[in-house]
């Protein structure tokens, strides 16, 4: 991995491993958001 090719394959692993956080971060906050509202409305939803 010590070649430039290899290091630029690495930075490209680091962006989709970094947009991959982003999608589960954001998914976690939608999934307790979701649970905030249901429970406003008296419903729950799994």
């Amino acid at each position: 991995m010590s070649t430039a090719g290899g290091s630029r394959n690495e930075g490209r692993d680091e962006t989709v491993a970094r947009r991959e956080q982003v999608r589960a971060h954001v998914r976690t906050v939608l999934r307790r958001l979701t649970a905030v509202k249901a429970e406003g409305r008296g419903e729950r939803e799994a």
